[in-house]
């Protein structure tokens, strides 16, 4: 149980950016608060809304979100049956939703180094679903380390007729910096008794692609990336790689970066990137000055490189931009004899990429 426990915090715990700004209102259902983005895994009876800022993790099949490498939050549908009858000490009848928590917090308390700091009453979704709030710390090992403290707050709910368990974990100095965001998590969740596919997120015309393009990115990032329709989609790596064929192996991706810190420019970004290109690719180059540009309509400026990986020359493109506090890149990587080839149509991706605000 303990190593369970601790490999599903570590898997969950990657790079995304604080939360800037405040909480939205409360929304229609299905509908995406303003600011907000869908964390919400296929086939689930409630929708989880996360701010912007943090980076969606449906892959495995659970709602949820991290940010920065020290934090995430999860929401999953938890198999429970309650006891008829079950009384608590003084003699009333215990309720399915104390039943429900008694049951949980017995299992977590066999964490390694538990301790418990609060267990109270709670509403969520906009004050209108009884729930239980539970926080409480544990060790987290993994097979690297000696074990980090991690606080964890953890909000069991009954709605419905189901049973569902919101995670919050955090490192222990970090976690009182994303109580405010989670606090808005838990109002703006929503609980539907239609499975959640994703199709709601997209109003009519928002998956039209351009004229010989199709749309490539998913529902889980703040962008439409299109591709030419002769390209290839990579759904290994989450929708935001296309490459040219089996035997053209030139491709083009799209992927966010959050920053730990507020306000990091392209050039700040791109000095980090740099350094670490240069650390890890040989015969590392700047291929003439960084060009201006634009991504998605947002100023942006243009990279190219070329290196070696492998004893294998690679010539590539980097596009950056900003866009709402997290920076986005559109990389294009070919085989120096291969690059001219495809630039047109690495244009035409660059110049059809388009941000989206959240709900559209």
């Amino acid at each position: 149980m303990k190593r369970k426990f601790a490999i599903q915090f570590v898997c969950l715990l990657l790079t995304a950016l604080l939360l800037v700004g405040g909480l939205a209102s409360c929304s229609r259902p299905g509908e995406v608060p303003e600011g907000y983005q869908y964390a919400t895994a296929n086939g689930a009876y409630f929708r989880l809304f996360v701010p912007t800022q943090w980076t969606v993790q449906t892959q495995n099949g659970v709602s949820g979100a991290t940010i920065g490498n020290n934090a995430s939050v999860t929401m999953e549908q938890i198999a429970f049956e309650p006891v008829e009858g079950e009384t608590k000490e003084d003699g009333t009848e215990k309720s399915a939703l104390e039943q429900f928590a008694d049951a949980h917090i017995a299992q977590v308390s066999t964490l390694s180094n538990y301790n418990a700091e609060k267990n109270l009453a709670a509403t969520v979704s906009g004050n209108t679903i009884a729930a239980r709030d539970i926080t409480y710390t544990v060790t987290v090992y993994d097979e690297s380390d000696e074990g980090t403290a991690y606080r964890v707050r953890q909000v069991l709910i009954k709605a419905e007729g189901r049973y569902y368990l919101f995670t919050y974990s955090a490192k222990v100095d970090v976690f009182d910096m994303y109580l405010d965001a989670v606090d808005g998590m838990l109002q703006m969740l929503q609980f539907i008794n239609i499975p959640y596919t994703g199709a709601e997120e997209r109003e009519p015309g928002m998956s039209d692609a351009p004229d010989g393009m199709v749309l490539v990115s998913g529902n889980d990032v703040a962008f439409r990336f299109y591709a030419p329709a002769d390209w290839k989609i990579d759904t290994d790596n989450g929708n935001c790689l296309v490459y040219v064929s089996d035997e053209d192996r030139s491709n083009v991706s799209v992927l966010p970066y959050s920053p730990s810190e507020e306000g990091v420019s392209v050039a700040k970004y791109w000095e980090m990137t740099e350094a670490k290109y240069q650390k890890t690719f040989e015969e590392f180059a700047l291929c003439g000055e960084p060009e201006a540009t634009k991504l998605g309509g947002k100023d942006a400026m243009a990279y190219t490189y070329t290196y070696r990986l492998g004893g294998v020359a690679y010539k590539s493109r980097q596009v950056i931009a900003v866009y709402s506090a997290a920076l986005y890149s559109m990389t294009y990587t070919a085989l120096p004899e291969n690059y001219d080839q495809h630039i047109e149509d690495v244009n035409a991706m660059q110049e059809a990429l388009e941000f989206r605000a959240w709900g559209r």
